[in-house]
């Protein structure tokens, strides 16, 4: 797997996670995140190597410097703090006990496709520079 610092693996076929990939992708101003689907060459790579399930598109992964990676809440955390600015804020949800925070995301993602069904994803010639696959 080529060596990326900050990479979000989410489910490339959901229109609720296309509309929050472009939303970092408006708000990444240093263009700093680099993306890429979980059903994916990349995405399904890491899954693979994590021992992790390579059918279930439920969680979104954050990897950091290509060593760390964090899921469900704490890399929703992580993505968010990454922007920087007043985004740093974000830590602040650390509070709340992950056990809740991963509980929350759940059932958010359970019902994603039911909150935003179809949303296409189009970036801009120069956001696709962002996209590992």
């Amino acid at each position: 797997m080529e060596r990326y610092n900050k990479v979000v693996l989410y489910d490339g076929e959901c229109g609720f996670c296309s509309f929050w990939v472009q939303w970092l992708l408006n708000m990444d101003k240093q263009n700093t995140l680099k993306f890429a689907s979980l059903q994916g060459e990349y995405g399904q790579s890491f899954l693979k190597n994590k021992g992790l399930n390579i059918t279930d598109f439920d969680t979104i992964y954050f990897i950091k410097d290509n060593e760390y990676f964090y899921e469900k809440s704490t890399a929703i955390i992580q993505i968010v703090n990454s922007l920087g600015g007043i985004f740093k804020l974000i830590v602040l949800l650390y509070i709340i006990p992950r056990f809740i925070r991963d509980a929350v995301y759940m059932v958010i993602s359970k019902n994603r496709k039911k909150l935003i069904n179809n949303n296409c994803l189009f970036p801009t010639p120069k956001q696709r520079q962002q996209f590992i696959d």
